[in-house]
């Protein structure tokens, strides 16, 4: 089973069983078994995360009589994306049949390059409006004087 801890040190399980997949449809609206029009897009969205993480944990959490809110705030982003990545993996055990897990891990391979692929972009466009501003902005001195 894999684990991951939290900003004030409490270990948190995470495995998808039959009773999570039901949790989540019923409680989230997730159909859980679509790959395509459920699991993939809700692990795309921050929101869903956090509600699938709560859900999945949300048992122990009951028994350490831990609240969501609690929970929530010892869960800072680098905390979330390595849970996000573990309840992938987590999902991808939970089919019987190899293929269908090598497909999803090729599957979570190749959004995980695009994720940071797009992430870099991002990285480069703000550096270089940033570089842009600041060679010609003026000054109020500057200004004033022409």
């Amino acid at each position: 089973m894999m684990h991951f801890a939290d900003t004030k040190g409490r270990r948190w399980d995470i495995a998808i069983t039959c009773g999570t997949v039901l949790t989540l449809e019923r409680s989230l609206g997730i159909k859980v078994l679509d790959v395509r029009n459920g699991w993939i897009p809700a692990m795309a969205d921050f929101k869903q995360v956090v509600d699938i993480l709560w859900e999945v944990v949300r048992p122990q959490a009951e028994a350490k009589g831990i609240e969501m809110l609690d929970f929530l705030e010892a869960v800072d982003g680098p905390t979330l994306m390595h849970a996000r990545e573990l309840l992938h993996r987590a999902y991808i055990d939970f089919f019987p049949t190899p293929t269908r897990r090598e497909l999803l891990e090729r599957l979570w391979s190749a959004m995980e390059e695009l994720r940071l692929a797009i992430a870099k972009r991002i990285e480069i466009a703000l550096a270089s409006i940033a570089t842009a501003s600041s060679g010609s902005a003026s000054t109020p001195a500057q200004a004033s004087s022409a």
